[in-house]
């Protein structure tokens, strides 16, 4: 993978907002800039994403890191990666998933996405 604006996307400053403020945004923030960055690199689906090599998957694992302080938050930023990377397939998929763990909020979101496409 050619890296192109690596300095540029991220910026691994933490912020001292309040908790709950942090949370959402650093979230959002992160999924957001690995986004772009796959993007600049020319990934622009999450199949291609998984389908990289295993090189490619560990830098991106290793940035999201950076951003994330436990599991959930890590678990929080694949989802909206794959909600925005995602392709009509994988989103049908990812609603399945959602529909049988009973996470509502995110099946609403994922419906949202694939009436949008």
């Amino acid at each position: 993978m050619k890296i192109n604006k690596f300095n540029e996307i991220f910026n691994f400053k933490k912020s001292k907002k309040t908790e709950s403020l942090v949370f959402k945004s650093k979230i959002e923030e992160c999924a957001h800039d690995v986004i772009e960055f796959l993007k600049s690199n020319n990934i622009y689906t999450w199949n291609q994403f998984m389908s990289g090599t295993r090189y490619d998957f560990f830098v991106i694992s290793q940035i999201i890191d950076k951003y994330c302080d436990n599991v959930q938050e890590v678990n929080q930023v694949k989802y909206l990666m794959k909600l925005e990377m995602g392709e009509k397939e994988e989103l049908e998929e990812l609603l399945k998933e959602y529909e049988e763990k009973e996470e509502y909020e995110k099946c609403s979101e994922i419906k949202k996405k694939l009436d949008s496409l």
